[in-house]
């Protein structure tokens, strides 16, 4: 794992595919957890949604996901 290669992509606004990637990870990471309750998909966008979110009149925010080198998403970062 120490030699262990990763890409990042940055979710830009619009790209369904990686904002689909970011909501999607966790719930495929802790699927077999029955104490993990999932959020709404749409309560996750709204974090992220400079219209439904009022702390976006002082700031920004970037979103990635993690690749290995297999191409499988391991890892996301907001």
């Amino acid at each position: 794992m120490a030699n262990a290669k990763f890409t990042l992509k940055e979710i830009k606004m619009g790209d369904k595919r990686l904002e689909r990637e970011f909501i999607e990870l966790p719930k495929r990471l802790y699927k077999d957890n029955p104490y993990w309750v999932c959020p709404f998909d749409s309560s996750i966008k709204a974090v992220f949604d400079p219209t439904k979110n009022k702390l976006f009149a002082d700031g920004e925010a970037v979103r990635w996901v993690a690749y290995n080198e297999d191409g499988a998403c391991v890892g996301r970062v907001g």
